[in-house]
Protein backbone atom coordinates (compact mmCIF):
# COMPACT_ATOMS: atom_id res chain seq x y z
CA UNK A 1 0.00 0.00 0.00
CA UNK A 2 1.32 3.30 -1.11
CA UNK A 3 0.94 6.64 1.41
CA UNK A 4 1.69 9.77 -0.45
CA UNK A 5 1.41 12.75 0.33
CA UNK A 6 -0.08 15.54 -2.51
CA UNK A 7 0.43 19.21 -2.97
CA UNK A 8 -2.41 21.75 -1.60
CA UNK A 9 -3.46 21.86 -5.22
CA UNK A 10 -5.21 18.54 -6.24
CA UNK A 11 -7.62 18.53 -8.54
CA UNK A 12 -11.26 18.94 -7.78
CA UNK A 13 -13.33 19.20 -10.50
CA UNK A 14 -15.57 16.45 -11.95
CA UNK A 15 -19.11 15.47 -11.90
CA UNK A 16 -21.27 15.44 -8.53
CA UNK A 17 -22.32 12.27 -7.59
CA UNK A 18 -26.17 12.32 -6.61
CA UNK A 19 -26.59 9.30 -3.71
CA UNK A 20 -29.36 7.37 -3.03
CA UNK A 21 -29.83 3.66 -1.47
CA UNK A 22 -28.59 0.71 -2.69
CA UNK A 23 -30.39 -1.46 -3.99
CA UNK A 24 -29.58 -4.92 -5.31
CA UNK A 25 -30.66 -5.69 -8.76
CA UNK A 26 -29.81 -9.93 -8.09
CA UNK A 27 -26.79 -10.25 -9.99
CA UNK A 28 -23.51 -10.70 -7.84
CA UNK A 29 -22.28 -7.02 -6.80
CA UNK A 30 -18.37 -7.05 -7.18
CA UNK A 31 -16.06 -4.19 -5.67
CA UNK A 32 -13.92 -3.31 -7.89
CA UNK A 33 -11.50 -0.97 -6.34
CA UNK A 34 -11.97 0.68 -2.83
CA UNK A 35 -10.20 3.71 -2.13
CA UNK A 36 -8.51 5.68 1.27
CA UNK A 37 -9.87 4.24 4.32
CA UNK A 38 -12.34 2.24 2.26
CA UNK A 39 -14.82 5.49 1.78
CA UNK A 40 -15.86 4.77 -1.61
CA UNK A 41 -15.69 1.57 -3.42
CA UNK A 42 -15.88 1.11 -7.36
CA UNK A 43 -18.35 -1.63 -7.76
CA UNK A 44 -20.17 -3.72 -10.61
CA UNK A 45 -23.16 -5.99 -10.36
CA UNK A 46 -25.27 -7.32 -13.71
CA UNK A 47 -22.88 -5.18 -16.10
CA UNK A 48 -23.50 -2.02 -14.81
CA UNK A 49 -20.97 0.38 -13.29
CA UNK A 50 -21.62 2.90 -10.00
CA UNK A 51 -19.69 3.90 -6.80
CA UNK A 52 -21.24 2.85 -3.52
CA UNK A 53 -20.00 4.19 0.03
CA UNK A 54 -21.58 3.67 3.49
CA UNK A 55 -24.89 5.08 4.90
CA UNK A 56 -24.99 7.04 8.04
CA UNK A 57 -26.90 4.71 9.98
CA UNK A 58 -26.77 1.15 8.14
CA UNK A 59 -26.15 -0.46 4.58
CA UNK A 60 -24.60 1.42 1.71
CA UNK A 61 -25.78 4.61 -1.02
CA UNK A 62 -24.82 4.41 -4.57
CA UNK A 63 -24.68 6.47 -7.49
CA UNK A 64 -26.56 6.32 -10.71
CA UNK A 65 -25.72 3.07 -12.68
CA UNK A 66 -23.94 3.21 -16.01
CA UNK A 67 -22.11 0.74 -18.73
CA UNK A 68 -19.94 3.50 -19.79
CA UNK A 69 -16.84 2.47 -17.56
CA UNK A 70 -15.21 6.20 -18.44
CA UNK A 71 -17.87 8.00 -16.90
CA UNK A 72 -18.05 6.11 -13.79
CA UNK A 73 -14.00 6.33 -13.05
CA UNK A 74 -15.19 10.16 -13.66
CA UNK A 75 -17.94 9.83 -10.88
CA UNK A 76 -15.28 7.96 -8.49
CA UNK A 77 -12.68 10.44 -8.49
CA UNK A 78 -14.63 13.22 -7.98
CA UNK A 79 -15.76 12.19 -4.28
CA UNK A 80 -12.15 10.52 -3.95
CA UNK A 81 -10.19 13.83 -5.00
CA UNK A 82 -12.39 15.65 -2.31
CA UNK A 83 -11.11 13.24 0.10
CA UNK A 84 -7.87 13.61 -0.82
CA UNK A 85 -8.17 17.60 -0.13
CA UNK A 86 -9.58 16.80 2.99
CA UNK A 87 -6.86 14.86 4.22
CA UNK A 88 -4.53 17.70 2.65
CA UNK A 89 -6.16 20.32 4.04
CA UNK A 90 -5.16 18.48 7.87
CA UNK A 91 -1.35 17.66 6.84
CA UNK A 92 -2.58 14.32 6.92
CA UNK A 93 -1.34 11.58 4.61
CA UNK A 94 -3.46 9.47 2.01
CA UNK A 95 -3.80 6.27 0.00
CA UNK A 96 -2.79 7.88 -3.67
CA UNK A 97 -5.35 6.33 -6.02
CA UNK A 98 -4.34 5.14 -9.30
CA UNK A 99 -8.43 5.74 -10.59
CA UNK A 100 -7.99 9.30 -9.65
CA UNK A 101 -4.75 9.06 -12.09
CA UNK A 102 -6.84 7.43 -14.46
CA UNK A 103 -9.66 10.17 -14.54
CA UNK A 104 -7.13 12.63 -14.90
CA UNK A 105 -5.98 11.00 -17.79
CA UNK A 106 -9.11 10.77 -20.06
Amino acid sequence: MTRTRQPQAVKQEGPTPEWEPYASHGAILRVRHTSCRGRYELASEGGEFFVLRPADRRGHEQTSRGRAYRDVIQMYAAPVRKHHLDHTSRGEWYEADPYVNQAEAG
